[in-house]
């Protein structure tokens, strides 16, 4: 029960261009990797690594491909500078170099471009200075209510016709919203079903002024399954 979707993919649909491309080459060249590693489809693996054995789980290493879908949109126009919020490991930056890569743990500092944390005064000291943005599951202050703002904050960085691409676990949106109060604010009731979710997110989404490119609103495929994500790609226009 997706209620809102744009120019959606699903994993069988998936595979034909990801042969295409070379996905699972290109990873494996670049990592040097071999045969020795796992690839699926989800963003974040749990649900392709399901059946594995748990010992070639740990030793094996697991690439979601359906991440290069989303960066292969926003790279469409051949930006000279993507900024990838959250970067972590920066893995990204070896398949586009043009990628600026930040994130706010010191762990990942020998890694990440820089080591800072993306917020409000971020975007606006570097208002229209990049092509293109994405942030996929790293905007990890994010509430339910602050969806509007925070993606407001994303398109402030892109320059004039710039792609941002956007990505979002709900349950982590639903536990960082810890109030009963904030959900009667933003809802209505304080235990919300994923449906209402569903419904909010799809609302929220359609008030934005954005070109959209790509919108996955994968919440509420049941009554209580919050594990679903939004997944969002849009053009700032000229």
């Amino acid at each position: 029960m997706a209620l809102l979707c744009i120019n959606p993919y699903n994993e069988v649909e998936f595979w034909t261009p990801a042969k295409k491309q070379q996905y699972e080459q290109r990873v494996r060249n670049t990592f040097n990797t071999g045969d020795r590693i796992h690839f699926g489809y989800s963003t974040f693996a749990d649900a392709d690594m399901r059946g594995i054995n748990p010992r070639d789980r740990f030793l094996t290493p697991m690439f979601g491909m359906g991440i290069f879908r989303y960066y292969d949109i926003v790279a469409e126009k051949s930006p000279a500078t993507i900024l990838d919020i959250g970067c972590g490991m920066n893995i990204f930056k070896k398949f586009y170099p043009q990628v600026h890569g930040i994130d706010n743990d010191q762990k990942f500092a020998g890694h990440a471009d820089e080591i800072i944390a993306f917020n409000h005064q971020y975007a606006v000291e570097h208002a229209g200075t990049f092509d293109s943005v994405v942030a996929l599951n790293s905007l990890y202050h994010d509430h339910v209510g602050s969806l509007t703002a925070s993606l407001l904050d994303v398109d402030l960085l892109l320059a004039p016709g710039g792609r941002a691409c956007v990505t979002l676990p709900v349950q982590g949106m639903v536990n960082r919203t810890n109030r009963p109060d904030q959900f009667i604010e933003y809802l209505g009731t304080a235990e919300p079903t994923s449906w209402q979710l569903a419904e909010f997110f799809d609302q929220t989404i359609r008030q934005l002024p954005f070109n959209w490119l790509v919108v996955e609103n994968y919440v509420g495929q049941t009554l209580g399954d919050l594990n679903g994500s939004l997944r969002m790609i849009w053009e700032k226009p000229l």
